[in-house]
């Protein structure tokens, strides 16, 4: 019988190997899933990113955009978008223009937002 081969850290190779991968059943979906690496040692119980945010609660946090727009995650549209198009409803309408009057691209209150066409955006407010 030949002995066992062990690790460089003196742990059998097929204990570590079975500590590695473990099976386990999704938290939300109760479907059986792999763990690996860094997921099992945090502890992690969902089978997927999708699980985990419906069973935590957990949102995709808005964020600037490079303009200094704010953008905000839409789940009917699966992505991201700019927050005073949400807040004033013209999201599919490219032919309109929502005006911040306060000049502050982060201030997307109501009051501060008005509906504008191109033109009327370019020949009143530059």
């Amino acid at each position: 019988m030949s002995a066992p081969s062990v690790s460089r850290h003196g742990i059998s190779t097929n204990a570590m190997a079975k500590d590695y991968r473990r099976r386990h059943h999704c938290q939300r979906c109760l479907k059986r899933f792999k763990q690996w690496g860094n997921a099992l040692a945090a502890g992690h119980v969902w089978c997927s990113r999708a699980c985990r945010r419906l069973d935590t609660g957990e949102e995709r946090p808005p964020f600037p955009d490079d303009d200094g727009y704010i953008e905000v995650w839409d789940d009917m549209r699966r992505r991201y978008v700019l927050e005073h198009r949400q807040t004033m409803v013209v999201l599919d309408n490219p032919y309109v223009v929502v005006h911040h009057r306060d000049e502050n691209r982060a201030n997307n209150e109501p009051e501060n937002l008005e509906v504008l066409g191109w033109f009327e955006h370019i020949n009143e407010r530059h």
